[in-house]
This record gives structure tokens, C-alpha cells and sequence, in this order.
């Protein structure tokens, strides 16, 4: 994410001189409730409170009527299927191609798992109803 983030930026700013590039940025408050489920403990574990606050944040860069977004969650990891479902509800929302968006997680192993169906999920508490 650091790379792509760096070349895109490194690619505006040597456009910016040419043509004008917008850019808009934000964030949400994404902290589980307590009782969340955690991830990367090897038992069941839920959330007890908030260390540090978890967000969602996005840039978006817009060109001659392009526009491409990039989306940083401070999760573990995230899904195929969660950021198709984003993807969708984003390009709907704002009627940026789904293709332009960017969706990664940060690595945070202290987040909330989410879960993905599979046994080792389920063994970390990925289905547990703990909330």
C-alpha cells in the first residue's frame, strides 16, 4: 500500500503541473463494540475496550473526470468478498467504477476479526457471537 500510495503520489505531483488534480480525503471511527471478537489471539477472545481508535480512511484523486479511490481499514486483514461488497456499494454511492478503488487493511492484531467461514476463522472466534 505504502509503494502504491507513493507512486501514485509521485505521478500527481508530476501531473499537477500540466492539469489540475483534485483531491479529497476522510476517515470514520471503525473501534469494535466491546465483546468483539480479536484477532491473532489462540483463544477466543473479545474486545475489552479501545487502546487505540481503529478508522477507515480514504484519498481520493480525480483527473479529467477520472477518479480513483484509495481506502486504508485498520483490520487484520479484510475479505475478496468484503471488498466486492464496497466496491459495489462505493461505485453506487458516488458512480466511481468499482475497478478505481483500492482496498487494503493495515495489519492491526489487535482488531476485530472478521470472518471468512473457514475452520481456522471459526477456531479464533470468527462466528462467535461474544457481543
Amino acid at each position: 500500500m505504502r509503494l502504491a500510495f507513493s507512486v501514485l503520489l509521485a505521478a500527481s505531483t508530476t501531473l499537477a503541473t500540466a492539469e489540475s488534480i483534485k483531491v479529497g480525503s476522510g476517515q470514520v471511527y471503525i473501534s469494535p463494540a466491546y465483546g468483539t471478537p480479536m484477532a491473532c489471539y489462540y483463544s477466543t477472545r473479545g474486545s475489552e475496550g479501545t487502546h487505540d481508535p481503529l478508522h477507515a480512511k480514504a484519498i481520493a484523486f480525480e483527473r479529467q473526470g477520472s477518479t480513483a479511490i484509495l481506502i486504508s481499514v485498520d483490520l487484520i486483514s479484510t475479505t475478496p468478498e468484503r471488498v466486492a461488497e464496497s466496491r459495489a456499494l462505493i461505485e453506487k454511492a458516488t458512480r466511481v467504477p468499482g475497478v478505481n478503488v483500492l482496498i487494503t487493511a493495515t495489519l492491526s492484531h489487535t482488531g476485530p476479526i472478521l470472518s471468512t467461514h473457514s475452520s481456522r476463522s471459526d477456531a479464533f472466534g470468527g462466528s462467535s457471537d461474544l457481543a
